[in-house]
């Protein structure tokens, strides 16, 4: 189990690197995501990464961290099937206006938060 918490880990630190070398990716990923349909998914894909996390916490060497995001993860995931979604939408659709240099900020704390997550599983 700590493996696919690590492989996360993993996809988090590449996903962040590919977004600050190419912010426009961003946009069209956050296009891609808030689609209804992809959008249920995505939040069902929260849910299911968060109770990944909680069971494999046992596992892993930071257990309160692992228990923390997955926690936030599936806060995250199922705050999509609520009326908070509309605002969620636009929470991220600001972070696609904001600018290359506050896009590359939040990529680069996805990478933080991917190498944190491997460090810890």
């Amino acid at each position: 189990m700590e493996a696919l918490v690590k492989l996360i880990g993993i996809i988090l630190v590449a996903e962040g690197a590919v977004f600050m070398a190419k912010t426009s990716l961003v946009k069209k990923m956050v296009k891609f995501w808030t689609t209804k349909n992809y959008l249920y998914f995505g939040g069902l894909l929260s849910i299911v990464i968060g109770i990944l996390f909680l069971i494999a916490a046992s596992n892993c060497e930071a257990f309160w961290f692992i228990v923390l995001i997955g926690i936030l993860s599936i806060i995250k995931g199922v705050l999509i099937f609520t009326p908070f979604r509309p605002k969620m939408i636009s929470f991220a659709k600001k972070i696609t206006e904001a600018g290359s240099s506050k896009t590359r900020l939040l990529a680069a704390i996805t990478a933080a938060i991917g190498i944190l997550i491997i460090y810890a599983a």
